[in-house]
């Protein structure tokens, strides 16, 4: 419970009358063992408070707020209500001298402690590693190259990390043969279309392969985006390549990554990616040219942590209630969409907001004695989400309470930007087990619920959902200060996520006493067969939004859709003759455009319909 009092109150008049309101107002909740103060300015009202003897707290509650209602002015908040909470827990995590909380840094270490102390202040077990809320884990951070490092094909020499770099897979190595290109690399059992034309053994060959598809070419899933990759590493290595150079001739296709993700696996040999212009050196080199390649590196390992709190009910099974409090640090991670000189990323959305959500909900279940009790619940800040879900991939392979225990788990990535017009609150993973046929049966807050069924997305509740334990994300929405370092704490919507937590404890009692969750497993949204497209329009589209079209929350800068005066708020309804009613005809109509192509964008704009003509 909380009461806004709407008077402005200076920090030096609060010194002066502290003391005097302590004497004349108290309320007292003891749930939380907390004592709530009315502060009162004297220019806001002429009033004389004499000494009660009441003490009924109905009556002292009634007194409370007739002279609440008599102050105006601007909005302060009690200290010790759930939405001044929410505020300190984000405004902490969120400030500059955390440094962006990237994983293995001070800063997240800093994090780390303050989510320990909360969860103890709380009266949660420490369950983490050791007796304590923390479980270390070490990752390889980064790949660095020694000084013995050379890759020269034919008579061209070309130069690491300016010219090439190191995939994750890749081996250390000494290799001399000679270069055969195959193509996209692809073959497969179910497939008739094969790269691997040659008429001898590859033993000993360094092929040369796209990381792109071919055109019109439907592939399975296992061919798709780095699990293509993959795959195309593993027939390589079953073919005898004693190394593997990757190139990328699409345009609209990113370069491979170098992070070293949780799931990567060593090829054995050296897998190298050439970048456009050094591909382009390729040209002058001859038919099947020599190759000697030398790749020396060394991995640097960091130390990322989780931080886990345990309430025991003597259940049988235990819920996970999660939210990762990494961020991006000055952005040195490579996933910022900031375009200038580094700086901090704060996160306060990504994802103090769901941290903060996380630590009020356990406050409510553990201060509040009708919570429901069917189950133990188990709250884990996550690490490491942003490098590719280290930390909850580390947490399920080394669980701190028994895995098969686990009723199903709760995600929060991302709650503090809910839309107060149309309170679109997203759970993606609503497929994941019948159970969440309860989601949309909740009325608390009148927030408006969007489901999507996959299970796989890119946040933490994707490691749960490869254990087959049912899960969920909830989520309010992208915006434009996704991964930049404006995301801070003054932009958030405290009251909407009071209202996503008020929501989560509705539905954990409704599924009280439901008993253990049935998991099924869901079709990928990759598996909805998205277009290949040669153009971008440069875009940040809105996924929570259910009208017809897609709205714009963001553009890119120096991208078409900028160039051509597109703007957030902006509803696209068709490309040229395709008519636009969601993500996937959008996607459809941009398969259809090349580069240089002129098009026009129709889009609805404060109500009315526009064309803005698009140069491609």
């Amino acid at each position: 419970m909380f009461i806004n009092v709407q008077c402005s109150i200076l920090k030096a008049d609060f010194k002066k009358i502290q003391n005097f309101q302590k004497k004349t107002i108290k309320i007292v909740f003891s749930k939380r063992k907390r004592l709530m103060f009315a502060t009162l300015k004297t220019t806001c009202f002429n009033v004389m408070l004499f000494p009660l003897k009441i003490t009924g707290r109905l009556l002292q509650l009634a007194i409370f707020a007739g002279l609440a209602a008599m102050c105006t002015g601007t909005q302060a908040q009690i200290p010790g209500t759930p939405a001044s909470q929410l505020r300190q827990d984000i405004q902490y995590l969120s400030a500059d001298s955390l440094e962006g909380r990237l994983t293995g840094s001070s800063g997240e270490q800093k994090a780390a402690r303050y989510i320990s102390r909360q969860f103890n202040a709380i009266g949660l077990q420490p369950r983490g590693s050791n007796n304590s809320y923390l479980q270390p884990f070490t990752f390889t951070a980064e790949r660095q190259y020694t000084g013995n490092n050379r890759l020269r094909i034919g008579k061209i020499v070309l130069v690491p990390e300016k010219d090439y770099y190191a995939l994750p897979e890749a081996a250390n190595g000494k290799v001399k043969g000679t270069l055969a290109a195959a193509g996209y690399g692809i073959e497969g059992a179910n497939l008739t279309y094969t790269d691997y034309h040659f008429p001898g053994p590859l033993n000993g060959k360094v092929l040369l392969i796209n990381i792109a598809a071919p055109e019109g070419l439907k592939l399975p899933d296992e061919y798709r985006g780095q699990a293509g990759i993959n795959k195309k590493i593993a027939t390589a290595v079953q073919k005898g390549a004693a190394a593997i150079i990757f190139y990328n001739t699409d345009t609209t296709l990113a370069d491979p990554d170098v992070k070293m993700g949780p799931r990567v696996v060593s090829a054995g040999i050296p897998v190298l990616f050439l970048k456009a212009h050094a591909y382009k050196k390729l040209q002058n080199a001859g038919n099947n040219p020599k190759v000697t390649l030398q790749l020396e590196t060394r991995k640097i390992e960091k130390t990322g942590h989780n931080v886990a709190g345990y309430m025991d009910n003597n259940a049988p099974h235990t819920v996970v209630i999660g939210a990762h409090y990494d961020h991006l640090g000055y952005g040195e991670s490579g996933n910022s969409l900031h375009t200038g000189t580094p700086a901090i990323h704060n996160g306060a959305d990504d994802n103090a907001s769901g941290v903060a959500a996380m630590l009020e909900i356990a406050r409510q279940l553990k201060n509040n004695p009708q919570a429901p009790r069917s189950n133990n619940y188990l709250f884990v800040a996550f690490s490491g989400e942003e490098l590719g879900l280290f930390g909850s991939n580390y947490f399920v392979q080394h669980a701190t309470v028994p895995m098969e225990t686990v009723n199903y788990m709760l995600n929060y990535d991302m709650v503090g930007r809910l839309d107060s017009i149309n309170k679109t609150l997203t759970i993606n993973g609503a497929g994941t087990s019948p159970g969440w046929q309860s989601l949309n049966r909740i009325t608390t807050g009148n927030l408006n619920i969007k489901t999507t069924e996959s299970g796989v997305g890119p946040s933490d509740h994707t490691s749960f959902y490869w254990q087959k334990i049912p899960a969920i994300h909830f989520f309010t929405g992208i915006h434009t200060d996704y991964h930049k370092p404006a995301d801070d704490w003054e932009k958030i919507n405290y009251r909407g996520i009071e209202e996503v937590v008020q929501y989560s404890l509705e539905l954990i009692n409704t599924l009280n006493e439901d008993g253990k969750l049935t998991f099924t497993p869901t079709k990928t949204e990759e598996s909805q067969k998205a277009p290949k497209y040669k153009v971008t329009l440069g875009i940040m589209p809105d996924y929570a939004f259910e009208g017809t079209g897609v709205r714009i929350t963001g553009v890119v800068d120096g991208r078409p859709a900028q160039t051509a005066g597109l703007q957030s708020g902006d509803i696209i309804t068709q490309i040229d003759d395709t008519p636009v009613k969601d993500m996937y005809s959008y996607m459809n109509a941009l398969g259809k455009l090349s580069t240089g192509k002129k098009s026009v964008v129709i889009i609805l704009r404060e109500g009315k319909e526009e064309k803005i003509n698009v140069q491609f």
